[in-house]
């Protein structure tokens, strides 16, 4: 996830909000403390314009 959210540009913070989650929350899942579930996943390939096999294999 911190690969495509640095592509893209964004900060955490930006990508915690679009997701409605803390950005501590977010940092989590980029350091793999914890995994997003599957609506914060659905809307994670939604801002990335990703399938989401894409995104949970990488």
């Amino acid at each position: 996830m911190r690969f495509l959210r640095k592509c893209y540009g964004f900060s955490q913070n930006v990508v915690a909000k679009k997701l409605n989650v803390d950005r501590s929350t977010y940092s989590y899942y980029e350091l793999g403390k914890t995994k997003p579930d599957i609506q914060a996943l659905i809307q994670l390939c939604k801002i990335y314009g990703i399938e989401i096999n894409d995104l949970i294999t990488k």
